[in-house]
Order: structure tokens, then C-alpha cells, then sequence
């Protein structure tokens, strides 16, 4: 038998990698988008988002380095959830977690084929993505986009889809809302100028 070659042995590993990350994110992980209302661009920003949380420093040090080896965007979060009274004693958590657009495409792609119980939420999600890429950077979300945020949301809802959804009703209701806290935040600043400018006056 011929020996396998480097670049065969190449990519043997990283489907290995691939399908290796695909059974922790369907284990103890996500494949989700989630709704950002403090967005500068838009009310609501819509972020595809995945990652894995687990307690063994050993389990989650090798996803992120495996991550690294596929060429992966991602960073490590340390929480140390003791210092909650709810968790004392509990062992802290580690969570490998990769965000945006491009970086979760490029995860999508790569353990999608592996994925067993969150394989619609990436196909979902992947579709959300490429309509995002190419539409503009501030274009509104279409109704298929907000559909598709909704549709991954439920997959992921533990309470029998009890979430919030979003719409295009939703969206503008924020606007609104977000456009009249500005203008009376405007008119307070305008008064609070205009009290200033009065004090300091002389008077003839």
C-alpha cells in the first residue's frame, strides 16, 4: 500500500478536526443568531453566532486549537461562575466562541456534514449569512432574513418556541421608539443650553 501523502494526511485531519468540533457544538454547543438591540447601524442587529462551553480545560484547549488549524477566527471566554451565589462551588466555565458573518461561514462549512441535531440551524443559518453578504453593509433585513433569525431561534428555544420574535413590525416599533427618546433627549439637552446661556448673560 502506498503511503499517504502529506497533503492526504492533510486533510484526513482536518475532516477528523471538522467532524470532532461539529459533535461538541451538537453536545455542548450552539449554532444560533442573536438579536443585539444596541446596534448603531440598525435597532436590531442580527449576529450569527456559534461556540461550546464546557468545564474540562483540556476538552475546550483542543477546540481552540483546532479551531486555529482550520483557519477559524475564534476567542476563549473564562467565566467563573462560582462567584455567583446560585453556583458556589461549581467548576468554572470555558467557552470557545466564534462571531459575525464571515468567521461563522467559514465554520459552517466545515462541520455542517457533521452536524446531527443542529444541522438545520447551519443550514439556516448559512442561508442568513450569504443574503447578508451580499447586500449592502446597512441594507434593512428582507422578511426572509427576519424569518430565517425566527426560524433558527425556535429550533434553539427549550421552551416550545416561547421566544420573541422579530419582524419588520418589531423593527420599526424600535425605531420609533428609539427616534422619540432621542428627540426628547435633544429637547432636554436644548433646554439645559438654553437655561445655561440665561445664567450666564449679563443683565443690562
Amino acid at each position: 500500500m502506498d503511503e499517504m501523502s502529506a497533503s492526504e494526511m492533510g486533510n484526513q485531519q482536518e475532516r477528523l478536526d471538522a467532524a470532532r468540533i461539529a459533535m461538541l457544538l451538537d453536545t455542548d454547543g450552539w449554532v444560533s443568531i442573536r438579536v443585539l438591540q444596541r446596534s448603531k447601524v440598525r435597532v436590531a442587529n442580527l449576529t450569527p453566532y456559534c461556540g461550546a462551553v464546557n468545564t474540562s480545560p483540556e476538552l475546550m484547549e483542543w477546540a481552540a486549537d483546532a479551531m486555529t488549524r482550520l483557519g477559524i477566527p475564534r476567542y476563549v471566554q473564562h467565566v467563573n461562575v462560582a462567584k455567583y451565589e446560585y453556583a458556589k462551588g461549581n467548576k468554572a466555565q470555558i467557552r470557545v466562541l466564534v462571531n459575525g458573518l464571515r468567521r461563522v461561514q467559514s465554520l459552517l462549512k466545515l462541520v455542517t456534514p457533521y452536524l446531527v441535531a443542529k444541522q438545520k440551524q447551519a443550514i439556516l443559518l448559512m442561508e442568513f449569512i450569504e443574503s447578508r453578504l451580499a447586500a449592502s453593509l446597512k441594507a434593512a433585513y428582507t422578511e426572509r432574513e427576519l424569518q430565517l433569525a425566527n426560524e433558527i431561534r425556535a429550533l434553539n428555544s427549550n421552551k416550545g418556541g416561547n421566544f420573541r420574535p422579530i419582524s419588520s413590525e418589531t423593527v420599526r416599533a424600535a425605531q420609533e421608539m428609539k427616534s422619540m427618546l432621542n428627540g426628547m433627549i435633544q429637547s432636554d439637552l436644548t433646554r439645559d443650553r438654553e437655561s445655561a446661556a440665561e445664567m450666564t448673560v449679563p443683565v443690562l
